[in-house]
């Protein structure tokens, strides 16, 4: 049976960045996921490029791929790709991470 490695969202500030390794908080529950494939990397690719077109063609936010958004106190997350409203990007500091609330911000 494996350890789990329980973390405060301060502890998991504080992790190191290793080269081939993401990290997730998931309610203090650290996470460690391999880079992936180069199939799921390229899918991820496809899927960033289409939303990214529809996305820009109406002016509505921004698409972003495996950046960190804190859900809760001591959850972060890192989906492959994300959308985030232009409402929502004048709340983010482009220079912090994670940012603060789900990628998609509802009103």
């Amino acid at each position: 049976m494996g350890t789990i490695t329980r973390l405060t969202f301060a502890e998991y500030e504080k992790l190191p960045e290793r080269e081939g390794t993401r990290y997730e908080l998931d309610e203090g529950t650290l996470l460690m996921e391999p880079s992936p494939a180069l199939r799921h990397n390229l899918i991820r690719q496809r899927i960033a490029e289409q939303l990214t077109r529809f996305v820009r063609s109406h002016q509505l936010g921004l698409v972003v791929e495996e950046m960190d958004f804190r859900l809760g106190t001591d959850t972060v997350r890192n989906p492959d790709v994300a959308f985030v409203s232009a409402e929502h990007l004048r709340t983010i500091d482009p220079d912090h991470s994670p940012v603060e609330g789900a990628p998609r911000h509802w009103p």
